[in-house]
């Protein structure tokens, strides 16, 4: 019985050590590529030109964006998923939209709401069809 729950222990190290490790490769594969079009004192500039308040108030009307599409998001999925835990799948979703070409980011929405186990490929499906129907 020991035995299964070290097996158990020792995979998810693993596993997270895998995740780690992947997102780092692609973290540092998307700077990399950015940096060879943009150069690092054009953005070092362009920031500090930049007044902090400027920064402070967009951030938070981010937030405030992400908290309503997540509102909207919610309503859809009639409450199957706690908010927060939508709100962090909302914020991923709409990164990897902006990321990533060809609108391929919006199978991140199918696959995080699915991974919940209380959504369906179908449920999670109508409900971005209707998000973009409704935008």
């Amino acid at each position: 019985m020991e035995n299964k729950t070290n097996d158990s222990v020792s995979f998810f190290t693993k596993k997270t050590l895998f995740k780690v490790l992947f997102s780092l490769f692609v973290s540092i594969a998307l700077f990399s590529f950015i940096l060879t079009y943009i150069s690092f004192t054009n953005i070092t500039t362009r920031l500090q030109q930049t007044s902090i308040t400027v920064i402070i108030v967009s951030c938070l009307f981010l937030l405030i964006n992400y908290f309503f599409r997540t509102l909207r998001i919610d309503l859809l999925l009639a409450k199957r998923i706690p908010f927060f835990h939508l709100y962090s799948i909302t914020m991923i979703h709409n990164m990897l939209v902006q990321l990533l070409p060809f609108r391929l980011g919006e199978f991140s929405f199918l696959y995080l709401t699915t991974k919940t186990k209380k959504v369906d490929v179908v449920d999670a499906g109508a409900t971005l069809v209707s998000l973009h129907l409704f935008d």
